[in-house]
């Protein structure tokens, strides 16, 4: 302070010189009164500590808010992040920060943020700003109160700045001046490519007393006839400029305005924030104009900036459809009223996310506020993460995982704002997810949820997430939970991503994606881009790869064009790496934004070189590259992503090398994260990361080694370069944490299993028993039986183990149970049994909880009796069933007593139905009781409970009750995006309406759904059974041709073991067909090998099973002779 000196504050000093906050408090308190006017009173001691206060209106509601803080320190963007969660979450208009300290620049910038996403005006008065606001209301009474030192006389000098100003200018939209930790020192470069939305953000701030107009004049973004300049395509900016938040007048979208200024007031000490969206179309430097303002009397010029846009452009976007969709979401997003959901789907490199940057243009026409998540990065890695990321892209807050790597990397823990500890950064609703990776269900249902409900509502926003496969359970939980929001009332627009190639269908992404497209449940606007036409191709080479005189490509070189239309995938992103390719060997350049052919020959021959395959183009650029390029390249391929300064500081590289991979379209910039450029390049790289070790030196390594940010975010990368025991327990740790089932995880995960393998038990279970199942999860990237196979050989490692506790022991049995499960699937059931048998024996000595011990027994004793099943031995496997009951009952655990019961019963379904009665009473009974104790526990086995509910009741004849509980089930499936309960309860339905005489029409409809969903989810058991039910439904109406062919496709179906596997249900399936055959005098297809093969061996001959079909009304038997 200039005049307030520290001298002067001795009343607000104790005896060791500490601050007295609550004298502070009194003085904060005066000062608004006098100043402000109003009751401004003080609140009780508020949850994060400190005392506030709050100016009351005459309807006892609060609208405006003072925060104030004593400290030696700057005050950072934490000191009152708090703050303004609770101004969210309350009727606050407007909040006044005091503080005795600066504000650093960063929290200044983010305070601007704040005003301008939640409309709320925030005023400060830190220091000498604080300084001037007692000199503007005290007067010699107040003095000698609060400075009785300090000798009062009017008027004094006090000269100031009368405002302060940043601008800042990025390449992502979604990155704010305040999200991150800007050191002068290290300034980086901002690049961008043509055609990319990039972000001008002004933030101004008042350090006056009193109201002031502030003028912005933009004139110099416009031409002499209105019009903005082509090279400023500042896209919002007409919509800024008209003061009107719903734009349909024709001029104003074309960009033609009579006046070019923006004017408000702004309030004592008001901070506030503009962000101008522009798309550059120029290739080169770029260099921003100066604005002129006028504010406080004085007119000045805001500094001009600069970017780099290299000179290549996004892919044209290619086809009518596309076209046609893009306008009608044009149209939705200027005039309409209501939330709109968009699912986009197609497979890698179709233009996914080309056409999301084309509706991202149109939203920032519109002025939306654009928040951009992509559920494929580290970012959205965990639930917890994807939290932090979405709560600190809705808020504009620092994400602890952007800024911390800067700090490290720069070994700076305070500056500009900003501290190495996450916790303090964020407010309280994140600290649990930083701080436990993990958030409680009661604040989660009660709390999150509504407050992103408010958060997204509360402007005009839209929410982009691309790769939603992606993305964790519980995250896909969250986005189902933000659905209900479809079609109310508000300005906003949602887009969800997902690459339909990589996805798992059996997923709960999987099932998210198909509940999203099922138009019963929600009206969604549906987008599915496919690889292009010939025409497409046609239109995207003669538009990509120009000839002078507008003469096209495909007519003049026909032979060439063949070519490419042969040898290059028909997809943007392969036709896009081709012409990438050409200029790298200088076959075409680009001049004036356009490619033109440099030799047709070369041409030629590079068409010749590449075959179909789609890693050949991306081989051959790769092999044009330098030893220093692909070294760059090699570590991305390691980590997926990296920030770039830390990059430059590990390899010693400067940013050229990084620049010009950019530039030549190997890698992007996101998050001021490197990584590649798409995930087909993402995907080659990591099918060849071993050859990329040769380029990772000795030296290399043990400076990623020495890296502390490295070290704890990314040790299981660190592992897998340079496997040793001191990385190990991290490595297992972090692998636990990941969701995404990727080839780099797999590859991360291998390097895992390796080394315990080669270990010579250096490394010992207790260290990764508890991550087994993920682990080789990752290892056999979805692959069932390789799944079971690598599960097996680790068992061979932990035979001998004793677990030494109750916890390893769970996760001991549950591999043990895993184990079991690959015998019996293999058909090998003695040996299951015997194995189970081997385990239980084990478990009967371990030492431990008595309870927890009977549990495990219960389980083994359980998956013992489902083997004695398989191998049609029901007479065992009731009898081990029931001992796991007793078990089950010892152990006092519900889930296991009640899953027992399901499976009783399963053993006599269609063959006792009186026992079957007996035992899924007592499932029907129990679950009245805790059905909602089970779904909070574990909702897999609640679907468990409303299946065998709706089975129940139409055993017993009522079929009504059993339609309402499969409807539940479906219901039930889809909100907790189960696809394989849905498939049950489709399936359950359409029985039971068929018991009831349905319709044929309705039926077919039904069993459609059914056929649908079973392919798509590659659950083909529940295909056939569509197929099978649908026979039946034919027969029964007469249509005795259809009828046939459904039974033709099954037996199609069946004959696939890898497929379907053998079960009773494939004996019932045959039964009924031959019965059908045989009745309406038809060649059967299938030979009594054939039959013999899919029904079992001489063992277990079906006449002796007694089989009964749930279709039919009567018994019948199989020969097999």
């Amino acid at each position: 302070m200039k005049y307030l000196t520290p001298n002067f504050w001795n009343l607000f000093r104790d005896t060791e010189g500490k601050f007295i906050g609550k004298e502070f408090e009194k003085l904060v308190q005066d000062v608004l009164k006098l100043r402000f006017g109003g009751n401004w009173e003080q609140t009780p001691l508020s949850w994060d500590g400190g005392k506030d206060f709050v100016n009351l209106t005459y309807d006892g509601k609060s609208k405006s808010w003072a925060e104030c803080k004593m400290y030696k320190k700057s005050l950072t963007t934490s000191d009152f992040a708090k703050t303004l969660v609770m101004a969210i979450n309350n009727s606050i208009d407007s909040i006044i920060i005091i503080s005795y300290s600066p504000l650093v620049k960063n929290a200044r910038i983010h305070l601007g943020d704040f005003a301008a996403i939640t409309h709320k005006n925030v005023q400060v008065f830190d220091d000498t700003k604080f300084e001037n606001l007692i000199f503007s209301c005290f007067r010699e009474k107040e003095f000698a109160k609060y400075f009785p030192d300090f000798e009062y006389k009017k008027p004094i000098d006090f000269t100031y700045s009368t405002y302060t100003y940043y601008n800042f200018v990025s390449s992502d939209i979604t990155i704010e001046w305040s999200q991150i930790n800007e050191l002068p020192a290290l300034q980086r470069e901002i690049i961008t490519k043509r055609n990319n939305p990039c972000l001008y953000e002004l933030c101004f701030i008042s350090n006056l007393t009193e109201e002031e107009h502030l003028t912005i004049d933009f004139s110099s973004l416009f031409n002499e006839k209105g019009q903005l300049d082509y090279r400023f395509n500042f896209v919002n900016l007409p919509a800024i400029l008209s003061q009107n938040r719903r734009i349909r007048n024709t001029d104003l979208l074309k960009g033609i305005l009579q006046n070019t200024k923006y004017e408000r007031t702004l309030r004592p000490g008001q901070i506030f924030s503009l962000k101008l969206y522009f798309i550059p179309v120029d290739i080169g430097e770029l260099k921003i104009p100066s604005f002129k303002f006028q504010f406080g009397g004085i007119q000045e010029n805001f500094t001009s900036k600069k970017l780099i846009v290299s000179n290549l452009s996004a892919p044209p976007l290619i086809g009518g459809l596309i076209h046609e969709t893009i306008h009608r979401t044009d149209q939705v997003i200027s005039s309409n009223n209501r939330v709109v959901f968009q699912i986009v789907s197609g497979d890698s490199g179709v233009g996914k996310t080309r056409y999301a940057k084309e509706i991202i243009d149109r939203l920032l026409k519109y002025n939306f506020h654009v928040n951009l998540l992509d559920g494929a990065t580290s970012n959205c890695e965990t639930h917890a993460k994807f939290i932090v990321e979405l709560l600190t892209q809705l808020y504009k807050l620092p994400n602890p995982y952007n800024f911390e790597n800067k700090d490290v990397a720069f070994n700076v823990y305070e500056k500009d704002g900003f501290y190495s500890k996450p916790d303090e950064l964020v407010y309280s609703t994140l600290k649990l997810c930083i701080q436990n990776q993990q958030i409680e269900p009661n604040l989660y249902e009660n709390e999150l949820i509504p407050l992103l409900h408010k958060l997204i509502l509360s402007r005009r926003s839209a929410l982009i997430i691309d790769n939603v496969q992606s993305l964790d359970e519980e995250s896909i939980e969250l986005l189902n939970k933000l659905m209900v929001l479809n079609q109310t009332i508000g300005q906003n627009f949602v887009m969800y991503i997902f690459n339909t190639e990589v996805m798992d269908y059996n997923s709960k992404p999987g099932s998210f994606y198909n509940q999203l497209h099922d138009k019963t449940l929600y009206k969604s606007s549906l987008v599915r881009i496919k690889s292009f036409k010939l025409s497409e191709v046609t239109l995207f080479v003669d538009s990509t790869i120009r000839l002078r005189n507008n003469r096209y490509f495909s007519k003049e070189h026909k032979n060439l064009f063949q070519q490419i239309v042969k040898s290059i995938p028909a997809k943007p992103f392969y036709l896009s790496q081709f012409i990438d390719l050409l200029l790298q060997d200088e076959v075409i350049s680009l001049e004036e934004g356009d490619f033109y052919i440099n030799n047709v020959v070369e041409l030629n021959n590079r068409l010749i070189s590449i075959s179909r395959k789609e890693t050949d183009i991306l081989s051959a650029r790769l092999s044009k590259l330098t030893q220093e390029q692909r070294q760059v390249l090699s570590v991305i391929s390691f980590f997926g992503e990296l920030d770039s300064m830390i990059l430059k500081l590990l390899l010693d590289k400067n940013l050229e090398i990084t620049n010009w991979l950019i530039e030549v379209n190997f890698l992007k910039k996101e998050y001021e994260k490197l990584k590649f450029v798409h995930s087909l390049m993402d995907g080659f790289f990591v099918g060849k990361v071993e050859e990329q070790r040769a380029y990772l030196t000795s030296e290399t390594k043990n400076k990623f080694l020495k890296n502390e940010f490295l070290l704890k975010h990314f040790p299981h990368v660190l592992f897998t370069i340079s496997p040793q025991i001191s990385l190990f327990d991290n490595a297992v740790a972090k692998i636990d944490k990941l969701s995404e089932l990727s080839k780099r995880n797999q590859f991360y995960a291998n390097s895992i299993l390796k080394f315990i393998y080669l270990s010579n038990e250096e490394v010992k279970p207790d260290q990764y028993l508890y991550a087994v199942i993920k682990v080789i999860s990752f290892a056999s990237f979805n692959d069932k039986k390789l799944f079971l196979i690598k599960l097996l050989e680790m068992w061979g490692y932990l035979k001998d183990y004793i677990p030494p506790d109750d916890i390893q022991a769970i996760f001991y049995i549950e591999i043990a149970r895993e184990c079991g499960s690959f015998f019996a699937v293999h058909g090998e059931h003695a040996k299951s049994i015997l194995f189970l048998d081997e385990v239980i024996e084990k478990v009967k000595g371990f030492k431990g909880d008595n309870r927890i011990r009977d549990r495990l027994i219960a389980r083994l004793t359980n998956r013992k009796g489902v083997s004695f099943k398989q191998a049609f031995d029901f007479d065992n496997s009731s009898k081990s069933l029931l001992l796991a009951l007793d078990f089950s009952i010892q152990s006092g655990s519900i889930i296991e007593e009640y899953l027992t019961y399901i499976d009783l019963g399963y053993i006599y379904y269609g063959r006792d139905t009186e026992r079957t009665k007996e035992y899924w009473k007592a499932v029907h009974r129990m679950s009245n009781q805790i059905e909602e104790k089970i779904f909070n526990s574990d909702p897999e086995t609640g679907l468990a409970c409303i299946l065998i509910k709706s089975l129940y009741n139409g055993i017993i004849g009522e079929f009504e009750n059993s339609i309402v509980l499969a409807n539940k089930l479906i219901y039930q499936s889809r909100h907790h995006c189960s696809t394989y309960y849905e498939l049950q309860g489709l399936r359950a339905k359409a029985f039971f309406e068929y018991k009831t005489d349905a319709s044929m029409e309705n039926l077919e409809n039904q069993l459609n759904k059914l056929i649908h969903l079973s392919s798509k989810a590659n659950l083909y058991k529940y295909h056939v059974f569509a197929f099978h039910l649908l026979a039946i439904v034919y027969e029964r109406y007469g249509k005795y041709e259809n009828a046939k062919r459904q039974y033709q496709h099954i037996l199609e179906e069946i004959k696939n073991e890898e497929k379907f596997g053998r079960s009773l249900e494939i004996c019932l399936l045959i039964s009924d067909s031959m019965k059908y055959y045989n009745k309406n005098k038809f060649k059967y297809p299938l030979s009594s090998h054939e039959i013999s093969l899919q029904c079992g061996n001489s063992k277990y001959p079906l006449r002796t099973l007694g089989i009964h079909s749930p279709f039919q009304e009567e018994e019948y038997c199989l020969s097999l002779a």
